[in-house]
């Protein structure tokens, strides 16, 4: 009986708590419950409305996860007020409802739970929508009262407008947030404030809001100070009198930055998987210039030292727009920094909003944007500066809130930075050895792998070289293994330094290691690769203040003459690298099998030599020399080619190698000379008078026969002026006696013939024959010249040996001259003769006629004396003012001939400078701050030929020469600001 009536009562309350619950839910008012943290408990289906959410999302959460800060701290206020109050409190509040954006008048009851001991646990609040109410009962003067302190008590902006789209009243909170003052504001037109440049669009949205009676929206609004800042608009329609709009406005920059700042997070993670940090860090300041209206920004990084900067980077405006500098290419002492530096000394972020003013800023360099303004911020990590992110020439002043975008982009943009490094550690350790860093075995493989993929499909040879050292044991056991780690780490350097770009030197365990020689076109220069690291391992290290000696042994073979697989190729290099350990060791040897197809190649080949000779396969081609000081022609040297029955036209390094210390080798002497003296005589007949010069073997000329072979060839050709006949010789190691060579030159030059001096400055002895032998003319070695706009050391060996020759009174050559600039900056350093393909490449005897004619033709070689002396005192900056000139000059010609301009043979306005800029203007110039602004102006000049070219194709070259005047005008100003680099 007592369980049946327990089982009742049990019933009877589950269904009032049903009732309650459904009672509750459906009851129009806001009902809610508060645990005294303000974290909610439960709610109604009403109080769902106002939030958007459903209870499930509502319960366990506070006000400061559904409105902003500052409702949310109001309502967290009254909470505290009826917590403390000994009964219900009152307060009437306007709120928007966020499932609608309706905006209703609540009057808000609010009064504390208590438990059974009476001890409070929380707040319930009960909400009832009063505005029909409110509207109705108070009197029109009460309204207006109300009506003004409700708007100007929020903490939104209010406008009333008319239908005009006129504002007719504006709260203080607007004002505030715009800078306007109420009476700038008044009788504006919303379109006036509104930063949307539609001002119909704006006209098309009021007549919405009109058709529709109630509209949230967000747009744009521009401050007085032309700050845009971003607003969300809750407008109502009311058709009262004429009609108005209400309309409150809330500032929602910080949303809208968090919203920018998720999507720089995404855009940021994606390129930290591409390992691609500058442009990561151009990402991030492209935000940072976009967030805050800035026109120029840069990243610069802070050494450990905290005394050093390194400029990293600028934003992609900057980049394009003002200065090209980026990476590792400026490093400088923070005392040296300009104003922006003061960061770094304050440790926080420094504003500049008036550079001008400034009495401690520095000037700006030639060709940097007048700066206005700037702002940079310090990132820390561990207490310490790590970098700075700075903006310049914001339209308006730099305020903090800018500070506070910087300074988040900063930490945002060097915490995907740090990510990278780490990565790139990882996967450095992964693949290098952590001594060398050098690449370990398993990288070694897969570049292995891709070698012999390469060699497949180009059809060339890929050497495999053991490298191990000799006596390295005895060193680790004298000095320590610290010493055999700095010998260790030495050897790597030096090998890195003296490899290809294309090879690849690993070290595979102790003191082994492995060199890759990729895109090899014979087997010989394998031997010639393995000659000189031996001879660079074997140079003397520093080690505790001692020198040491260390040698090796190599061991080599060769794919695919050896078509095993990888480990077979690595095993076989081994095999081999030991037998050059039995045969004395600082030495190396090829694979068996290699050793035995070479020499079964080289029996071959000299067979095919020795029968080209015989049935006249091998043709001479001659390769033009101009006197600098008349630019004509003053000679050719004679240069040998085979013409090979199956495989066309070979150049010398084909066969020539074969038959080195071999008869075959003088044999082909004897027919070169006598083949050139009578193509020389030859153009006699045709009224050409052109000395001829004769690469003759060192072998050759060292022998003691050679003066009277020479005296009996000479005798052949009675109708020869011996002048005209100049012989080269190779410096070689296989000539060791210079007393008994000059002895054989001498007589030769009594014959009447002239000796010049071969490849000067690619052999250890060059200077000891230059001075023992009686060279008449010194031959700069091609390599040395096509690499001294690019490179500024190489440049000091060429002005170098040009210098030495004039001491001595020798004419120098110089070969490998491929381009005007070339020519401009032999002639300015005295050279007298130039030979390269710029010239002429090396061609048949039935070519040369017409090349003659067309060089001595050519407008800008004839006119190149015209040019060299006509600039500044450096030499270096001639050559980049002579490539704009040149190009200039290009341009013009083009468009001033009858031939009309098309795609394909449109003038690019390049030249040498780029060359020049990275190479020889960069190690002269690049240390000077105005060298970095130098590449845009370049960049304008190559946009408007292209605009140019493009007014060429489409409307003829008269037009193009039209604007053509445009043009000269920014060349002259760049090179004005070239020539201010001398200074």
């Amino acid at each position: 009986m007592y369980d049946k009536k327990l089982e009742v009562q049990i019933k009877q309350l589950e269904i009032e708590r049903t009732f309650q619950k459904n009672l509750i839910h459906n009851i129009p008012d806001l009902i809610w419950m508060k645990d005294l943290d303000g974290v909610y408990l439960a709610c109604n289906a009403e109080f769902e409305l106002f939030f958007g959410k459903s209870e499930q999302e509502i319960v366990g959460k506070t006000d400061y996860d559904f409105v902003d800060e500052k409702l949310a701290d109001f309502f967290r206020e009254h909470d505290k007020k009826a917590l403390q109050s000994n009964g219900p409190c009152k307060n009437n509040e306007w709120i928007n409802y966020a499932a609608d954006g309706r905006r209703i008048l609540l009057e808000t009851i609010k009064t504390v739970i208590l438990d059974d001991n009476h001890n409070p646990i929380g707040v319930l609040g009960l909400g009832h929508d009063i505005t029909e109410r409110y509207m109705q009962e108070i009197t029109t003067e009460e309204i207006n009262q109300r009506y003004e302190a409700v708007i100007n008590s929020t903490s939104d902006g209010f406008w009333l407008v008319n239908m005009q789209g006129k504002i007719i009243e504006v709260n203080e909170s607007y004002c505030h947030e715009s800078g306007f003052s109420q009476e700038e504001i008044l009788n504006k037109y919303v379109w006036e404030l509104d930063a949307c440049d539609d001002n119909e669009a704006v006209k098309r949205n009021i007549r919405k809001i009109k058709e529709i009676k109630r509209a949230v929206f967000e747009t744009t609004h521009r401050k007085k100070d032309g700050t845009i800042w971003n607003v969300e608009v809750s407008s109502s329609y009311s058709d009262i009198q004429e009609g108005y709009f209400f309309s409150f406005i809330r500032n929602i920059c910080e949303r809208k930055l968090n919203e920018k700042l998720a999507v720089l997070r995404v855009e940021l993670s994606e390129l930290v998987y591409k390992h691609n940090e500058i442009e990561l860090l151009k990402k991030a300041l492209d935000h940072a210039e976009l967030l805050t209206n800035s026109q120029i920004g840069f990243f610069h990084y802070v050494e450990d030292d905290q005394e050093t900067v390194s400029l990293q980077t600028w934003s992609s405006k900057t980049f394009e727009e003002m200065c090209f500098l980026q990476g590792d290419s400026l490093h400088y002492p923070i005392s040296e920094a300009g104003i922006w530096a003061d960061c770094i000394d304050e440790k926080k972020a420094v504003i500049h909003n008036d550079y001008e003013s400034l009495p401690h800023k520095k000037g700006l360099p030639e060709g940097h944007t007048k700066l206005l303004r700037e702002l940079t911020v310090p990132i820390f990590r561990e207490n310490k500066i790590v970098a700075v992110i700075g903006l310049g020439n914001k339209l308006t002043d730099y305020n903090q809130a800018d500070v506070e975008i910087v300074n988040k982009i900063g930490d945002i943009s060097y915490d995907f930075i740090e990510k990278i490094h780490i990565e790139k550690k990882i996967k450095f350790l992964a693949y290098n050895d952590v001594l060398t860093g050098l690449p370990n075995r398993e990288l070694f493989a897969d570049r292995l792998q891709q070698g012999i993929s390469a060699a497949k499909r180009n059809h060339t040879y890929m050497a495999l070289c053991y490298i191990d050292l000799d006596g390295f044991k005895p060193i680790n056991d004298q000095y320590g293994h610290d010493a055999g780690d700095l010998l260790l780490t030495l050897l790597a350097y030096r090998l890195t330094e003296t490899s290809r770009e294309s090879d690849t030197i690993a070290r595979i365990g102790g003191d082994e290691f492995v060199l890759l020689l990729n895109d090899l076109d014979d087997i010989f220069k394998a031997e010639e690769i393995a000659e000189r690291i031996l001879q660079i391992i074997a140079e003397p290290y520093e080690l505790q203040g001692q020198r040491v000696h260390v040698s090796a042994s190599i061991g080599i073979t060769i794919y695919p003459l050896d078509d095993s697989v990888p480990d077979g190729l690595l095993r076989h290099a081994d095999q081999a690298m030991y037998r050059a350990k039995e045969n004395g060791k600082n030495t190396y040897q090829l694979y068996n099998s290699i050793e035995d197809q070479k020499v079964r190649k080289h029996r071959k080949m000299l067979k095919d030599i020795e029968k080209a000779i015989e049935q006249s396969q091998l043709v001479l081609f001659y390769q033009p020399r101009v006197s600098l000081e008349t630019m004509q022609l003053v000679g050719v040297e004679a240069l040998v080619r085979w013409n090979h029955p199956k495989e066309g036209i070979l150049a010398p390094f084909k066969f020539l190698p074969y038959i080195e210390n071999t008869p075959l080798e003088i044999a082909l002497d004897e027919w070169v000379l006598k083949t050139a003296i009578e193509q020389h005589l030859s153009w006699i007949k045709e009224g050409l008078i052109i000395p001829v010069s004769v690469n003759i073997s060192p072998r050759h000329i060292d022998q003691d026969t050679f003066p009277g072979y020479l005296k009996n060839v000479l005798a052949q050709y009675p109708d020869l002026n011996p002048d005209n006949l100049e012989l080269e010789v190779l410096e070689t190691g296989s000539i060791d006696n210079t007393v008994h060579l000059s002895k054989i030159m001498n007589a030769c030059k009594e014959l009447g013939v002239s000796f010049s001096l071969d490849d000067f400055g690619t052999g250890y002895s060059s200077l000891t024959y230059f001075h023992r032998l009686p060279i008449s003319i010194l031959k700069i070695d091609r390599d040395f010249v096509l690499d001294m706009i690019n490179n500024s050391e190489v440049f000091d060996i060429v002005e170098g040996v040009i210098r030495l020759a004039d001491a001595l009174n020798r004419p120098v050559v110089a070969e490998g001259v491929e381009s005007l600039e070339h020519g401009l900056m032999l002639m300015q350093l005295g050279c007298q003769y130039i030979q390269g393909y710029g010239l002429g490449k090396p061609m048949p005897v039935n070519e040369f006629s017409s090349w003659i004619n067309n060089f001595n033709q050519h407008i800008h070689w004839q006119n190149l004396q015209n040019q060299a002396f006509s600039m500044t005192y450096d030499n270096a900056l001639n050559v980049a003012i002579y490539a704009i000139q040149h190009c200039l000059l290009e341009l013009k010609m083009t468009f001033e001939s009858d031939t009309a301009v098309n795609d394909q043979s449109k003038f690019q306005f390049d030249c040498y400078f780029n060359t020049w800029y990275g190479g020889l203007g960069q190690s002269r110039f690049g240390h000077m701050p105005q060298y970095a602004f130098i590449p845009p102006k370049f960049a304008s000049i190559q946009k408007l030929s292209e605009q140019l070219n493009s007014v060429a194709i489409k409307d003829g070259n008269d037009k193009a020469m039209e604007r053509f005047e445009e043009l000269e005008v920014i060349c002259n100003e760049f090179i004005t600001m070239l020539s201010k680099l001398s200074n």
